[in-house]
């Protein structure tokens, strides 16, 4: 006979509904961004690809990775707990809250694209499609929308009245946690396999908290804008690839290198000031190293 989980209580049901509920919108929305950015003939009736609608086209996505990555994680990390922390709770309905703000941001500067616009041409044979991948994001959004109003108002935090704490749980620690279960769930299929994957996880958490120099916790602003630095690298590569070598030889290089950094790094360090406390993504102080 197998052991029933607990009943969770009815503000944590709601909080993870509309977790899942938030990261299903994230994942059409980006589907949708892949469409109208990836297909040629969709991107050029789609007139939010235009200046200046696609810095949100731009930007808007990446956010929506990160945040959606980082509710995901908290997400599977605390299944089956019998209790999950009144801080990680709030973060959760803000990540939520952030992702939906961000695609209503999307739809809203995207209609407003098609409205004023003559870039898009609306005659194109693909720009129906388009118009119709913005459609199902909006349909998806508005019960989604729903869904996350509903948590914020449950009193999902107030199952602990406790202020958070200086080293609540961030989301560094909890994606540690999960790197830690799926290692522990591999030992049980294939000892051998799980133990030395462990062995070496331990040996790069040991090594990485005895370099203050790249720990986020101590230097978060250092760690973001390197981050920044090889966002901008990589996709300074990308564009090169796809859009071929710029004019101007190696100086041209070197500018489309520097304006993808710039751009990129101030991405970085802007959102990390915006969200990196507001989502709990490092904790406050340091966390002690792991011996």
């Amino acid at each position: 006979m197998t052991e029933q989980q607990p009943e969770l209580p009815r503000a944590r049901q709601q909080v993870n509904a509309a977790a899942v509920a938030s990261l299903a919108l994230t994942v059409v929305y980006l589907a949708m961004v892949w469409l109208t950015t990836q297909v040629e003939s969709v991107r050029e009736a789609s007139p939010w690809q235009n200046d200046p609608y696609d810095v949100v086209a731009s930007l808007a996505p990446q956010v929506a990775l990160v945040v959606g990555g980082l509710v995901g994680i908290r997400l599977v990390r605390y299944r089956g707990e019998p209790r999950t922390p009144a801080p990680v709770l709030r973060f959760q309905v803000r990540g939520e809250a952030v992702l939906v703000g961000l695609v209503t941001l999307t739809v809203v500067v995207d209609e407003v694209a098609w409205a004023t616009d003559a870039a898009g041409d609306p005659s194109a044979p693909l720009a129906w499609v388009s118009r119709a991948s913005l459609v199902v994001v909006a349909l998806v959004l508005i019960p989604v929308l729903l869904m996350v109003g509903r948590a914020a108002a449950s009193g999902a935090a107030g199952e602990s009245d406790e202020p958070d704490p200086a080293d609540s749980p961030d989301g560094l620690a909890d994606a540690a946690a999960l790197v830690d279960r799926a290692i522990s769930g591999l030992a049980r299929v294939a000892p051998t396999a799980g133990e030395s994957l462990g062995r070496e996880w331990s040996r790069l958490r040991r090594a990485a908290a005895r370099i203050p120099a790249i720990d986020v916790r101590v230097h978060p602003w250092r760690v973001a804008g390197a981050i920044g630095l090889l966002a901008g690298t990589m996709l300074a590569i990308a564009h090169d690839l796809s859009e071929g070598m710029p004019s101007g030889g190696v100086g041209g290089v070197i500018v489309v290198w520097m304006v993808f950094v710039v751009v990129e790094t101030m991405a970085v360090l802007a959102g990390f000031a915006l969200l990196g406390r507001f989502l709990g993504i490092v904790g406050r102080r340091r966390v002690p190293p792991i011996e």
